[in-house]
Parts: structure tokens; sequence; C-alpha cells
């Protein structure tokens, strides 16, 4: 076994142990909170794929995205392969096709799937929403929790599912507001998924999916 496979393994064996340990913990308290912060700190040395895992503040781009849902669903991409020309031969590449094979990111219209590019909150909510739940179990409400998300948006679904399953949580969502803008919590649909965010969001899913 070469030492990227190996380094691979370890990357996984260390997101299973931060989702299993985070399932004891209630989604809203500080202790999950913690566990999640160790979890990207731990990942972020695992290398797997000769690249470390996602993590900081910065904004994640489709390929790293890719990799957090791939590995979070605990399946084997290594046979997805040519599934777009600006993928093929690099490391992200079975990532990538798996996520396009299942119909959780489309390409774009002259067929690339464009790795580099920034994945917004909204975007990041349904590609989470569309690998990880059933959409008989989608939200089917009219009911917002958000002054920017409204039930007439395209991502309104998404937003509200994983706020349903405490994937989002909306106390760490709220912002504060200069005065003279409406005042609520807002989920900032157009910003940039952060790295850290996108680790977050993978342990919670799945840990929501365990009980």
């Amino acid at each position: 076994m070469d030492r990227l496979k190996k380094n691979e393994i370890i990357g996984i064996i260390l997101l299973l142990v931060v989702i299993v340990g985070a399932a004891v913990f209630s989604f809203r308290g500080t202790n999950l909170q913690g566990m999640m912060r160790e979890g990207v700190r731990s990942l972020k040395s695992a290398d797997a794929d000769g690249v470390a895992m996602p993590a900081g503040k910065d904004a994640v781009n489709k390929a790293d995205l890719s990799r957090i849902v791939v590995t979070s669903l605990s399946v084997n991409p290594n046979s997805y392969k040519d599934c777009a020309p600006d993928v093929k031969g690099l490391w992200y590449e079975k990532y990538a096709c798996y996520m396009v094979d299942h119909r959780f990111v489309s390409l774009s219209n002259d067929g690339r799937f464009n790795g580099d590019k920034f994945v917004t909150r909204a975007e990041g909510a349904k590609i989470f929403t569309t690998a990880f739940i059933k959409n008989v179990n989608w939200y089917s409400g009219n009911q917002t929790v958000f002054v920017d998300v409204k039930p007439t948006d395209w991502f309104y679904k998404y937003v509200m599912t994983l706020v349903q399953k405490r994937v989002i949580d909306v106390g760490m969502s709220a912002v504060n507001l200069p005065q003279g803008q409406k005042q609520g919590q807002y989920f900032y649909p157009a910003t940039y998924l952060s790295k850290d965010e996108a680790m977050g969001w993978a342990g919670r899913i799945v840990t929501s999916l365990m009980r």
C-alpha cells in the first residue's frame, strides 16, 4: 500500500472519529462546537491525496467541497473518472466525478467542472441537502427563520431542510445589522461558504442521520 493510500485511509478514519464523537453531544452545545474545531485541526494534517483537508475561514471551492461531501458519505469514489476535461488527472477527479455522476452538482454549459470556483452558502445548502437527504424528507413548509431566505427563493427548501436537521444553527447565523436595516437573522445566501463551515455542516449532517 503506497503512502498516498495510507494517508487517504488516515484522513477518512479521522473524519469518522470526529463524526462519531460529535454524536454524543447536543447540536447546540459548546462541546459539539469544540469537537468540530478539533476535527478541523486534525483533518488538516491528514494530507490525504497529497493535499491537506480544507480548513480555515477562506471560501471553499468545488474541488474541496466535493472531497468533504464524498468523504463524509463514506463511499469509495476511486472508480469515478473522465467526467469533465478540466478534472482529468487531478487529485480531486474521483470526488468531482462522483458528485457529477450522482447529480449533486452539474457541469457548466461547456462541460467543465470548474473545481476552483468558490461555492456560495445557497449552493452549498443545495449540495449538502441533495447529497445526504432523500427529497421526500426535504422541508415542505412555508415558514422561514432568516430575513433573506423566502419561500419563493430557489434555495429556500435546501436551507430550511438543513435548519430543520440542525445542520445550520440559526443562532450561530445571527448577524447584527447597521442601524436602518431590517433587524433579524440573516443567512447571506450569496456569501461564499467557508472551509470551516463546510466541515461543520458535514459533521452535523452525518450526526443528524445517525439519530
